[in-house]
């Protein structure tokens, strides 16, 4: 495999381990106090597989962005939503 996959996939493994534990912390933020148990981050990863699966959109993949930049842009985005998940936590909202 050449060295872009490999950075490729470590890069994928990594986004969807990161999402598990985003959907675990959101949902004891926001989910438990509504009277639901709380997750773990493997039940977080499981639900988060499903929602993907249910709700992704096939695009044409955009010329000019490399599988890295998507991963990139992937990652960065999730990293907005735990900040701004954990500062409406922090002030109640």
């Amino acid at each position: 495999m050449s060295h872009k996959v490999v950075t490729y996939l470590v890069l994928y493994a990594i986004n969807i381990v990161f999402s598990g534990l985003l959907l675990a912390a959101l949902w004891a933020w926001f989910v438990v106090p509504l009277g639901a148990p709380e997750i773990g981050a493997v039940h977080a990863l499981g639900l988060g597989l499903i929602t993907g699966m249910m709700t992704m959109n096939v695009h044409a993949k955009d010329e000019e962005t490399t599988p890295f930049q998507r991963a990139t842009i992937s990652f960065v985005y999730k990293l907005m939503v735990l900040g701004f998940g954990a500062m409406f936590h922090a002030i109640g909202i």
